[in-house]
């Protein structure tokens, strides 16, 4: 695989490397470049990993502030949004700032009480398959038990279809 790169990014690489101090341990210019690559290398990758930590900490932070946002607004939103959308076909409203509206989720399954599923599947062969090894609830083989029979595994409840107010 033959990566492209920018001439600007080649040059100023070169230039950062090659002004580096690596002090007087390379004997050859060859041990030099090699000590300087390895060096600027070093600093680089702790640069990557120091702003990718700070980059978690500010996800999160706003994270929190859409999670709080959401929960003083988002059930009014959903009423007014409803509200301009009555007795119209449409299921979303447009804004400048962006879009609001309803979307169909289907029937779906979840889980309530993991502890009594595993309990069940151990004396029931047609359960069995819903639990892995590790005694953990395969919540992809619940839906799928639950689409292909239509029974409801112990532990589980039925999430009735329903419209969901999204955000976009």
């Amino acid at each position: 695989m033959t990566e492209t790169i920018d001439a600007t990014i080649i040059d100023e690489v070169k230039a950062e490397a090659e002004n580096l101090d690596v002090g007087e341990l390379p004997v050859t210019d060859d041990e030099r470049l090699l000590y300087q690559y390895l060096r600027r290398r070093g600093q680089i990758q702790s640069e990557i990993e120091r702003v990718s930590e700070n980059a978690k900490a500010m996800i999160a932070a706003l994270a929190s502030k859409l999670n709080g946002l959401d929960f003083v607004y988002k059930a009014k939103a959903a009423a007014v949004a409803a509200a301009l959308l009555e007795n119209k076909k449409a299921k979303s409203v447009r804004t400048p700032f962006g879009v609001a509206g309803f979307r169909k989720s289907n029937m779906s399954i979840e889980l309530i009480d993991e502890d009594r599923l595993i309990a069940e599947a151990d004396s029931n062969i047609d359960l069995i398959e819903l639990v892995r090894v590790r005694k953990e609830v395969n919540l992809a083989a619940v839906a799928e038990f639950f689409k292909r029979t239509g029974e409801v595994p112990p532990g589980c409840g039925v999430i009735p279809e329903r419209e969901t107010f999204f955000v976009k």
